[in-house]
Protein backbone atom coordinates (compact mmCIF):
# COMPACT_ATOMS: atom_id res chain seq x y z
CA UNK A 1 0.00 0.00 0.00
CA UNK A 2 2.62 2.31 1.06
CA UNK A 3 5.10 1.31 -2.35
CA UNK A 4 1.34 2.44 -4.60
CA UNK A 5 1.02 5.42 -2.91
CA UNK A 6 4.98 6.34 -3.23
CA UNK A 7 4.12 5.55 -7.09
CA UNK A 8 1.25 7.85 -7.13
CA UNK A 9 3.28 10.46 -5.54
CA UNK A 10 5.61 10.24 -7.94
CA UNK A 11 3.30 10.05 -10.96
CA UNK A 12 1.65 13.06 -9.84
CA UNK A 13 5.19 14.95 -9.39
CA UNK A 14 6.31 14.03 -12.68
CA UNK A 15 3.03 15.52 -13.82
CA UNK A 16 3.32 18.98 -12.49
CA UNK A 17 7.06 18.78 -13.51
CA UNK A 18 5.95 18.16 -16.82
CA UNK A 19 2.89 20.55 -16.26
CA UNK A 20 5.08 23.46 -15.12
CA UNK A 21 7.48 22.81 -18.30
CA UNK A 22 5.01 23.04 -21.12
CA UNK A 23 3.43 26.09 -19.36
CA UNK A 24 7.47 27.20 -19.01
CA UNK A 25 7.70 26.47 -22.96
CA UNK A 26 4.72 28.25 -23.96
CA UNK A 27 5.26 31.51 -22.64
CA UNK A 28 8.58 31.65 -23.45
CA UNK A 29 7.39 31.32 -26.89
CA UNK A 30 5.11 33.70 -26.28
CA UNK A 31 7.71 36.12 -25.34
CA UNK A 32 10.22 35.08 -28.15
CA UNK A 33 7.05 35.69 -30.66
CA UNK A 34 6.16 39.17 -28.86
CA UNK A 35 9.79 40.35 -28.82
CA UNK A 36 9.87 39.30 -32.97
CA UNK A 37 7.10 41.31 -33.70
CA UNK A 38 8.99 44.41 -31.62
CA UNK A 39 11.67 43.98 -33.92
CA UNK A 40 10.06 43.88 -37.53
CA UNK A 41 7.71 46.65 -36.48
CA UNK A 42 10.68 48.87 -35.76
CA UNK A 43 12.79 47.64 -39.06
CA UNK A 44 9.36 48.32 -40.79
CA UNK A 45 9.30 51.60 -39.40
CA UNK A 46 12.72 52.28 -39.71
CA UNK A 47 12.14 51.11 -43.39
CA UNK A 48 9.55 53.46 -43.73
CA UNK A 49 11.20 56.61 -42.26
CA UNK A 50 14.63 56.11 -44.46
CA UNK A 51 11.92 56.08 -47.56
CA UNK A 52 10.44 59.24 -46.31
CA UNK A 53 13.73 60.81 -45.94
CA UNK A 54 14.58 59.72 -49.45
CA UNK A 55 11.22 60.78 -51.15
CA UNK A 56 11.70 64.10 -48.70
CA UNK A 57 15.24 64.81 -50.45
CA UNK A 58 14.08 64.38 -53.28
CA UNK A 59 10.77 66.24 -53.39
CA UNK A 60 13.48 69.32 -52.29
CA UNK A 61 15.65 69.28 -54.90
CA UNK A 62 12.95 69.30 -57.36
CA UNK A 63 10.96 72.09 -55.49
CA UNK A 64 13.96 74.37 -55.64
CA UNK A 65 14.63 73.64 -58.87
CA UNK A 66 10.63 75.73 -59.39
CA UNK A 67 8.55 72.40 -59.76
CA UNK A 68 4.74 73.65 -58.43
CA UNK A 69 3.91 69.90 -57.72
CA UNK A 70 7.08 69.12 -55.86
CA UNK A 71 6.82 72.39 -53.85
CA UNK A 72 3.09 71.35 -53.01
CA UNK A 73 3.65 68.09 -52.19
CA UNK A 74 6.93 69.13 -49.93
CA UNK A 75 4.52 71.65 -48.01
CA UNK A 76 2.14 69.21 -47.72
CA UNK A 77 5.51 66.97 -46.29
CA UNK A 78 5.98 69.76 -43.92
CA UNK A 79 2.60 69.41 -42.64
CA UNK A 80 2.45 65.92 -41.97
CA UNK A 81 5.84 65.29 -40.53
CA UNK A 82 6.70 62.98 -43.40
CA UNK A 83 10.70 62.75 -43.64
CA UNK A 84 11.08 66.06 -41.84
CA UNK A 85 10.30 67.13 -38.59
CA UNK A 86 6.99 69.00 -38.58
CA UNK A 87 7.16 72.50 -39.26
CA UNK A 88 4.08 75.05 -40.14
CA UNK A 89 5.73 77.64 -41.42
CA UNK A 90 7.68 75.58 -44.33
CA UNK A 91 4.64 74.13 -45.50
CA UNK A 92 3.04 77.56 -45.87
CA UNK A 93 6.33 79.04 -47.59
CA UNK A 94 6.22 76.02 -49.71
CA UNK A 95 2.56 76.04 -50.46
CA UNK A 96 2.31 79.47 -51.43
CA UNK A 97 5.20 79.10 -53.78
CA UNK A 98 3.42 76.60 -55.42
CA UNK A 99 -0.06 78.55 -55.20
CA UNK A 100 1.92 81.86 -57.10
CA UNK A 101 2.99 79.01 -59.64
CA UNK A 102 -1.08 78.56 -60.31
CA UNK A 103 -0.58 74.78 -59.15
CA UNK A 104 -4.23 74.13 -58.06
CA UNK A 105 -3.88 71.86 -55.13
CA UNK A 106 -2.06 74.52 -53.44
CA UNK A 107 -5.00 76.71 -53.81
CA UNK A 108 -7.84 74.23 -52.43
CA UNK A 109 -4.78 73.65 -49.25
CA UNK A 110 -5.13 77.29 -48.31
CA UNK A 111 -9.12 77.43 -48.67
CA UNK A 112 -8.94 74.23 -46.58
CA UNK A 113 -6.46 76.25 -44.16
CA UNK A 114 -8.44 79.03 -43.85
CA UNK A 115 -11.99 77.08 -44.01
CA UNK A 116 -10.72 75.10 -40.58
CA UNK A 117 -8.71 77.89 -38.95
CA UNK A 118 -5.27 75.71 -39.64
CA UNK A 119 -6.89 72.52 -38.66
CA UNK A 120 -8.33 74.57 -35.13
CA UNK A 121 -5.48 76.33 -34.18
CA UNK A 122 -7.05 79.81 -35.55
CA UNK A 123 -10.86 81.18 -35.86
CA UNK A 124 -11.79 80.54 -39.61
CA UNK A 125 -11.73 82.99 -42.30
CA UNK A 126 -14.65 81.90 -44.80
CA UNK A 127 -14.07 84.78 -46.45
CA UNK A 128 -10.35 83.71 -47.35
CA UNK A 129 -11.51 79.78 -47.91
CA UNK A 130 -14.10 81.41 -50.86
CA UNK A 131 -11.58 84.13 -52.31
CA UNK A 132 -9.08 80.68 -52.76
CA UNK A 133 -11.27 78.15 -53.54
CA UNK A 134 -13.11 80.15 -56.27
CA UNK A 135 -9.82 80.86 -57.90
CA UNK A 136 -9.36 77.32 -58.80
CA UNK A 137 -13.84 76.24 -58.97
CA UNK A 138 -14.27 79.11 -62.26
CA UNK A 139 -11.37 76.91 -63.69
CA UNK A 140 -13.13 73.92 -63.16
CA UNK A 141 -11.63 71.95 -60.02
CA UNK A 142 -14.40 69.76 -58.88
CA UNK A 143 -13.75 69.56 -55.12
CA UNK A 144 -12.78 73.20 -55.32
CA UNK A 145 -16.97 73.56 -56.85
CA UNK A 146 -18.46 71.53 -54.24
CA UNK A 147 -16.81 74.03 -51.31
CA UNK A 148 -18.03 76.75 -53.07
CA UNK A 149 -21.41 75.17 -52.91
CA UNK A 150 -20.97 73.90 -49.40
CA UNK A 151 -20.44 77.83 -48.59
CA UNK A 152 -23.25 79.24 -50.24
CA UNK A 153 -25.46 76.74 -48.84
CA UNK A 154 -24.34 77.68 -45.33
CA UNK A 155 -23.81 80.97 -46.03
CA UNK A 156 -19.85 81.12 -44.91
CA UNK A 157 -17.86 83.49 -46.49
CA UNK A 158 -20.03 84.01 -49.00
CA UNK A 159 -24.13 85.61 -49.33
CA UNK A 160 -26.37 82.51 -48.52
CA UNK A 161 -27.52 81.26 -51.99
CA UNK A 162 -29.66 78.13 -52.11
CA UNK A 163 -29.77 78.62 -56.10
CA UNK A 164 -26.10 79.14 -56.35
CA UNK A 165 -24.93 76.14 -54.36
CA UNK A 166 -27.06 74.21 -56.48
CA UNK A 167 -25.13 75.46 -59.17
CA UNK A 168 -22.19 74.35 -57.83
CA UNK A 169 -22.87 71.23 -57.04
CA UNK A 170 -23.83 70.31 -59.92
CA UNK A 171 -20.81 72.00 -61.88
CA UNK A 172 -19.07 68.97 -59.48
CA UNK A 173 -21.28 66.50 -59.79
CA UNK A 174 -20.81 66.17 -63.35
CA UNK A 175 -17.14 66.01 -63.16
CA UNK A 176 -17.52 63.33 -61.04
CA UNK A 177 -17.27 64.46 -57.49
CA UNK A 178 -18.95 62.14 -55.12
CA UNK A 179 -19.98 64.08 -52.54
CA UNK A 180 -21.60 66.76 -54.33
CA UNK A 181 -23.99 63.74 -56.20
CA UNK A 182 -25.01 62.88 -53.01
CA UNK A 183 -25.94 66.49 -52.47
CA UNK A 184 -27.92 66.92 -55.57
CA UNK A 185 -30.13 63.89 -54.20
CA UNK A 186 -30.72 65.53 -51.16
CA UNK A 187 -31.40 69.29 -53.14
CA UNK A 188 -33.71 67.49 -55.74
CA UNK A 189 -35.73 65.54 -53.22
CA UNK A 190 -36.18 68.30 -50.55
CA UNK A 191 -36.26 70.82 -52.98
CA UNK A 192 -33.49 73.02 -51.54
CA UNK A 193 -32.41 75.87 -54.43
CA UNK A 194 -34.34 73.50 -57.45
CA UNK A 195 -37.77 72.35 -57.76
CA UNK A 196 -38.21 68.93 -56.30
CA UNK A 197 -37.55 66.22 -58.47
CA UNK A 198 -37.98 62.67 -57.71
CA UNK A 199 -36.67 61.57 -60.92
CA UNK A 200 -33.49 63.99 -61.39
CA UNK A 201 -32.85 62.45 -57.52
CA UNK A 202 -33.14 58.98 -58.41
CA UNK A 203 -30.85 59.82 -61.55
CA UNK A 204 -28.19 60.91 -59.30
CA UNK A 205 -28.70 58.75 -57.18
CA UNK A 206 -27.94 56.18 -59.21
CA UNK A 207 -24.93 57.89 -61.00
CA UNK A 208 -22.58 57.87 -57.45
CA UNK A 209 -19.99 55.20 -57.47
CA UNK A 210 -20.05 55.64 -61.64
CA UNK A 211 -17.52 57.76 -63.14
Amino acid sequence: MRIIKMKQLVLIGVFVVSFVFVVSAIWIRAEEDKQLEIQQQQQQEKNINQTNKKLFEQTTAEAQAGDPEAQYELSVMYKLGHGVAKDDTKAEEWCRKSADAGYAEAYVAFGYNYYTGNDGATPPDYAKAAEWFKKVADAGHAQAQHQMGVMHLFGEGVPKDETRAFEWFTKAAKAGYISSRQQLVIMYKSGIGVEKDERQAALWCNSIGKK
